[in-house]
C-alpha cells in the first residue's frame, strides 16, 4: 500500500526555517513499519526552490506529482493558516482519483475534525491530537480490509460517525514510542541547498508544556504537562542528524524549559557530547535563570523565542498567563541570555484599543525597553484558534478577513485567500475576525507599522508610551491610509510609508508633545537621515555590517566607518543624556562637513574633541571594545 504525505507550502521567501516537515518523517517512518511504502512530497520546499509557483496554478502543478506516486492514502497536516490548501487539493485528489483515501491531522484539522467531516465530503479520516498510536492503527485496519474502514479507530474521525475516543490519555505518545524520523525519505541536500544553515526540526519524542495559557493549541492538543525523552536517547538522534550534515536545529518543543533542573541536566550532555551544532527553541520568560541560559548557551543554544506576551495584570487574568513579573525581572533575565550569547526573541500581545488603552500603552512599552535592550521583538495580535478556552469563552461572531496574512505573514499568494473562510470563518483563524471589520482593518494597519517604526524610533516610541500617546500617534500616522491597497503594494514600499507619514505626524505635533519625546525624535531622525545618505556612505568609505537580526536586518541599520580612526560605531539606538537638540544638530553638521571634506580627498578622518564627545554623550558613537 502506497501513503502519500503532503506538506503544504508555508513560506514564499523566507527561508531561514526550512527543514523537512518532522510529521511527515514520523509518521513515514510508522507507515514503513506497518509495511507500507511511504513518499512525500513537501510544497513549502518546491516553492522554496522555485521548481514550483506560489499562486493557484500551485494546485494543477501538485496534482500532477501526486497522481504519478499512484497512493492510496494521501494524507494532509496544517497548523492552521494553509490548512484551507489542503483542503481544496484533497478535494482535487478526489476528482482525479476518486477511490484514494484521504486523511486530514495536525492541530488544527485536530480541533476542527467534526466539522471537517460534516462540511466537506471529500474528506474522509481526520486523525486528532497526537497521531502516531491511532495512524498505526488506522493503516493496519485499511491493510487489513483491504482499503476499506468500517471500525471505529480511538483517535480517528470518520464519516461513519465521530469516534473520538474517551480514553484521550492513551493517544499520548510516550517519547519511548515515538519512532526515529524516515530521513531517507527526503533529499536532504535540496533541503540545504536552499537553507544554508543546514537545519533540522527536532523533537526525540519531547513534548507537551506544562503551562495552560488559555489561547494556546497546545494543551488541547497534547494534554497538560511534559513528556520528556532520555537525555542519552536525545543526545544519540542529535548525533544521528548531525551525521547526516544537519548543524542547526530547531528544538521545535513548545516549551523546552518545563522543568529547569532537567534541562540543564540534557544540555550538558549536549555540550559533552561535542556535536558542535547550534539550536533555538521557545521558552517560559520566568524559567530563564543564570543556570538555565549558561547551559543552554554551553550545549549550542544561539537563540530562544520568549512569549511573554501579557504585560498588564488584567490580561494576564484573562489568559491565564502571567509569566511576566515587572521590567526589572524582565530585563534581568534577558540580559542573562545576551551574556552568554543567546538572542532572545520577545513576543507581546497587542489587545485593540476598545479592550483598554493604558493595557495597550504598557505592552508596547514593555516591548520597547526589551528592544533596547537587545532583543527582537514581535507584536502579535490574538486569533481565536477553535478548541481553545478563549475560543470557548468567546461565544460572537466571526467575519471573514485576510488582512492579517497579507500584512503580516510571508506566503504564497494561494495560500492568502481562503475561500473556506468565507463561508464558515469560525473554523479559520488566521483568515477570519472575532472584531467588527473596520475596527480590526484599522488596529491590523496599526500594529504593522508599530512593528515597523519601533526598528527606526524605539526611543521616541517608549517616551510616546509612557506618556500614553504610542497608539494615538500610530492611528493618527495612518489615518488616511486604505488597508486593502496598502496590503497589495510590495513590504518595502509599505515599510517606507509608515516612516514618511510618522515623520509627517511627528513634525506637525512636535509642538504638542513634550520635550523628551521631541528630543528623542529628532536625535533617532538624524541616525535615520545619516543611515540613508548613500553619497554620504560612498564618499567616506562606511560599510554597512549585517546586523545578526535575521529578518529583521533590513529594519536595524548598525555600520561601521573604518575612516574613524578612535574606533567608533554608529549606533541605532540611542539615549538622551541631556544634550540640547540645537548643540546636536550643531555638532552633527560640523562633524559631517568634516569628514565629507577630508574623506573626498582620501585624507583619514580622526573623530576628537568635542565633536566626538558630543556624539558620545547622545549615543550615536560609542567606543568599541577591542
Amino acid at each position: 500500500m502506497n501513503v502519500l504525505f503532503v506538506n503544504p507550502p508555508c513560506a514564499s521567501k523566507v527561508s531561514i526555517d526550512l527543514a523537512p516537515p518532522l510529521w511527515t518523517l514520523l509518521l513515514g517512518s510508522i507507515a514503513e513499519e506497518c509495511g507500507c511504502t511511504s513518499q512525500i512530497l513537501d510544497l513549502n520546499l518546491e516553492v522554496l526552490s522555485q521548481r514550483a509557483p506560489e499562486d493557484d496554478q500551485l494546485y494543477d502543478w501538485s496534482i500532477e506529482r501526486v497522481c504519478d506516486t499512484r497512493p492510496d492514502v494521501v494524507c494532509f497536516s496544517s497548523m492552521g493558516v494553509n490548512s484551507h490548501f489542503c483542503l481544496k487539493l484533497a478535494q482535487r485528489v478526489k476528482q482525479h482519483m476518486p477511490d484514494v483515501i484521504t486523511i486530514l491531522g495536525g492541530p488544527h484539522f485536530s480541533a476542527i475534525a467534526n466539522d471537517v467531516i460534516k462540511r466537506y465530503p471529500w474528506i474522509d479520516f481526520v486523525a486528532t491530537r497526537e497521531a502516531e498510536v491511532s495512524f498505526r492503527f488506522f493503516l493496519n485496519e485499511i491493510k487489513l480490509r483491504n482499503g476499506v474502514c468500517n471500525r471505529s479507530i480511538p483517535g480517528i474521525v470518520s464519516r461513519e460517525g465521530p469516534t473520538l475516543s474517551c480514553v484521550e490519555v492513551d493517544l499520548r505518545t510516550k517519547p519511548a514510542n515515538v519512532p526515529p524520523p524516515a530521513y531517507h525519505l527526503v533529499e536532504l541536500n535540496r533541503y540545504f541547498e536552499v537553507n544554508p544553515t543546514r537545519t533540522l526540526d527536532f523533537e526525540a519524542g519531547q513534548r507537551g508544556c506544562v503551562m495552560s495559557c488559555r489561547y494556546c493549541y497546545a494543551p488541547g492538543h497534547f494534554g497538560q504537562g511534559e513528556r520528556r525523552q532520555a537525555p542519552d536517547v536525545f543526545v544519540a538522534e542529535l548525533r544521528k542528524a548531525v551525521d547526516l550534515g544537519a548543524r542547526r536545529f530547531f528544538f521545535v518543543q513548545d516549551n523546552f524549559i518545563n522543568n529547569p533542573r532537567a534541562t540543564v541536566d540534557l544540555c550538558e550532555r549536549i555540550a559533552a557530547a561535542n556535536l558542535e551544532i547550534s539550536f533555538h527553541c521557545y521558552a517560559t520568560l520566568s524559567q530563564l535563570s543564570e543556570p538555565v541560559v549558561e547551559a543552554m548557551a554551553a550545549a549550542g543554544c544561539h537563540s530562544v523565542y520568549v512569549g511573554v506576551d501579557v504585560v498588564h495584570p488584567k490580561a494576564q487574568r484573562n489568559f491565564a498567563k502571567a509569566l511576566y513579573r515587572g521590567n526589572e525581572d524582565m530585563l534581568r533575565r534577558f540580559e542573562c541570555c545576551s551574556k552568554v550569547g543567546i538572542r532572545p526573541t520577545a513576543s507581546f500581545l497587542l489587545e485593540e484599543p476598545d479592550v483598554g488603552r493604558d493595557q495597550l500603552e504598557d505592552t508596547i512599552a514593555t516591548a520597547l525597553l526589551a528592544q533596547n535592550a537587545g532583543c527582537r521583538i514581535r507584536f502579535n495580535t490574538l486569533s481565536l484558534y477553535p478548541g481553545t478556552e478563549s475560543y470557548k469563552a468567546f461565544g460572537g461572531r466571526f467575519f471573514y478577513d485576510d488582512l492579517k496574512v497579507r500584512l503580516m505573514m510571508d506566503l504564497p499568494s494561494v495560500v492568502k485567500e481562503n475561500v473556506y473562510a468565507q463561508e464558515s470563518p469560525e473554523l479559520f483563524p488566521f483568515h477570519s475576525t472575532h472584531r467588527p471589520l473596520l475596527a480590526n482593518s484599522r488596529f491590523m494597519l496599526g500594529v504593522h507599522a508599530l512593528f515597523t517604526i519601533s526598528k527606526y524610533y524605539p526611543n521616541t516610541l517608549l517616551e510616546l508610551a509612557s506618556d500614553r500617546r504610542s497608539w494615538e500617534i500610530i492611528e493618527e500616522t495612518m489615518k488616511s491610509v486604505d488597508a486593502d491597497a496598502h496590503a497589495c503594494e510590495p513590504e518595502n514600499i509599505r515599510r517606507r510609508t509608515h516612516l514618511e507619514l510618522f515623520d509627517t505626524t511627528m513634525t506637525n505635533m512636535a509642538q504638542k508633545v513634550g520635550q523628551s519625546i521631541e528630543r528623542a525624535y529628532y536625535q533617532e531622525k538624524t541616525v535615520l537621515i545619516l543611515a540613508n545618505d548613500a553619497d554620504f556612505w560612498e564618499n567616506s568609505a562606511c560599510k554597512p555590517i549585517n546586523s545578526g537580526c535575521g529578518s529583521d536586518q533590513v529594519f536595524c541599520p548598525f555600520y561601521v566607518s573604518p575612516t574613524l580612526k578612535t574606533g567608533v560605531v554608529l549606533l541605532g539606538i540611542l539615549t538622551d543624556q541631556g544634550v540640547t537638540l540645537n548643540e546636536i544638530d550643531v555638532s552633527l553638521a560640523d562633524f559631517l562637513r568634516n569628514i565629507r571634506a577630508k574623506t573626498v580627498t582620501g585624507e583619514k578622518v580622526k573623530a576628537s574633541g568635542r565633536d566626538l564627545e558630543i556624539l558620545k554623550h547622545v549615543g550615536i558613537v560609542k567606543e568599541r571594545q577591542r
